[in-house]
């Protein structure tokens, strides 16, 4: 039998291409094999796979909390 591999693609969209960017290259940090995140103009595109739905369930969920910490300290910035 051979190997099964579960994806998934997420995208997100922000209000403009700077603020897209600097959450993108937040999160970008933590690709590895699993995850693949690009930026392209106002939206983040991530791309994930796993060996099982459960894998890929815990990796989707950290990308969402990393990315939810990224918008946190973007909007802590702009009130600056």
């Amino acid at each position: 039998m051979g190997e099964i591999v579960v994806e998934c693609q997420l995208e997100f969209e922000y209000e403009d291409e700077f603020l897209a960017r600097a959450i993108a290259n937040s999160v970008k940090v933590d690709d590895y094999t699993y995850v693949s995140t690009q930026q392209i103009g106002k939206k983040i595109h991530a791309k994930m796979s796993s060996e099982s739905i459960l894998g890929l369930l815990h990796t989707i969920e950290d990308y969402i909390s990393c990315l939810s910490t990224a918008e946190r300290t973007a909007e802590l910035c702009k009130k600056e």
